[in-house]
């Protein structure tokens, strides 16, 4: 945040949720002079998010450890632009430079650069958060998932009787010999 304010930047941080950080979180954005930027909401309600979303033009979730984050999946079909680490499951969720921005874990230089590029380019932000939602819509969308699954389950359960019909058959014809 000091960095994207010396750049110049317009910038507003919205932390949502609750950890054991928080207070050393709060010493830096006062040691950083960034009160007056830097919100802590602490933990919300799932409605309460989406109207953080709503306000928002990037989101932002930098880590060392994630698997496939759901506040991932909410921003990206909310089609906000995400930056966030290339680390575990993310990057099959988000593709880099396409549905949004995978930075390097641990790397200010990067985030920086990443959310500079966006809050620079509304047109980028809009065309990768169009990309995120389409994503999220075509690979995580739970009706088509159900689907897929009762499909799956279909051809498994019908590749079975076919084979405990064959197996069966063949048992019968052998008995009658």
């Amino acid at each position: 945040m000091a960095r994207l304010k010396a750049a110049g930047r317009n910038v507003r941080l919205v932390l949502v949720g609750e950890g054991p950080y928080r207070s050393t979180l709060e010493a830096s954005v006062a040691k950083w002079q960034l009160e007056a930027d830097v919100s802590f909401l602490g933990a919300i309600s799932p409605h309460e998010v989406a109207d953080v979303l709503r306000q928002t033009d990037v989101f932002c979730l930098p880590s060392f450890a994630e698997g496939v984050p759901i506040v991932i999946m909410e921003a990206m079909a909310m089609q906000l632009p995400v930056v966030t680490s290339r680390v575990m499951g993310i990057p099959e969720l988000v593709e880099d430079g396409v549905s949004g921005r995978l930075v390097r874990p641990g790397s200010t230089d990067d985030l920086v650069d990443a959310l500079s590029e966006l809050l620079a380019d509304p047109d980028l932000r809009r065309r990768l958060g169009r990309a995120a939602q389409a994503r999220v819509k075509a690979e995580f969308d739970l009706r088509a998932n159900a689907k897929r699954l009762c499909s799956l389950y279909s051809e498994l359960l019908q590749d079975d009787a076919n084979a405990r019909y064959s197996s069966s058959a063949g048992a019968s014809a052998r008995s009658q010999r």
